[in-house]
């Protein structure tokens, strides 16, 4: 699912599921690419738009239980005003050539100003169960992530 330059959305209360069943760590292997959205697919994806530069904002995904992504979980790029809470993420970013995880924020843009006292990006109550990254170093040349076992849960409030 994917946000991309527009504002005032709420993604609430849904399965988002990914295509991780049907993809197998051989595959990955011979095959995963920066160009093959195969095994870099992200769960849920906000970010700018790309041709025209405009961030997204006031973004509200909660309540979600979002898994089986390639790629990653929640993901917020060039945007602001966003909210993710009470999610439920996991099993995500096993095949990806990326450096994702299941909830990440990268770029962050300041939209509209603000008090500077407060905060416009909030990530609180999810529960995000420490991943494994199936594809190892030697096959994408970037840094190994923290691979984990699948057990340990992670929850920020």
């Amino acid at each position: 699912m994917a946000v991309n330059g527009a504002s005032y959305i709420t993604i609430k209360g849904l399965e988002i599921k990914g295509n991780n069943s049907a993809l197998a760590l051989a595959a990955a292997e011979h095959g995963a690419n920066e160009k093959d959205p195969t095994f870099n697919t992200n769960c849920v994806s906000v970010e700018r738009n790309k041709s025209t530069g405009t961030p997204s904002h006031h973004i509200e995904v909660s309540g979600n239980e979002v898994h089986g992504c390639a790629g990653g979980g929640i993901s917020a790029i060039d945007s602001d005003h966003v909210v993710i809470s009470g999610n439920h993420v996991h099993s995500n970013c096993w095949y990806t050539v990326y450096a994702t995880s299941g909830i990440s924020i990268l770029t962050p843009r300041d939209v509209g100003g603000g008090d500077p006292r407060t905060y416009k990006i909030r990530v609180t109550g999810n529960r995000v169960p420490a991943g494994l990254r199936r594809l190892t170093r030697s096959h994408t040349g970037l840094t190994d992530c923290a691979e984990s076992p699948d057990h340990e849960v992670l929850t920020w409030h």
